[in-house]
């Protein structure tokens, strides 16, 4: 297998595991029925990250960071 593959493989399986590490406790604290709904904020009232503990929202922060991560233009 190529270093790119493996970083590929690696990288998928991390990803498998922060969503899991995240939604388990985020069902457990809000519910299946909310966290299946819309993320409408006049459903919710407000964020997703705002209504579990400290623990969940930093989980769920790190997740989005690598699905989402920030891209700096190179000057």
């Amino acid at each position: 297998m190529t270093p790119e593959l493996t970083v590929l493989a690696l990288a998928a399986l991390l990803q498998a595991a922060q969503f899991t590490l995240m939604a388990i406790p985020a069902n457990i604290e809000l519910g299946v029925g909310k966290t299946l709904s819309p993320r409408d904020t006049s459903r919710m009232g407000k964020p997703m990250v705002e209504q579990v503990s400290d623990k969940t929202a930093r989980l769920i922060r790190a997740m989005n960071n690598h699905l989402m991560p920030k891209v700096y233009p190179l000057r």
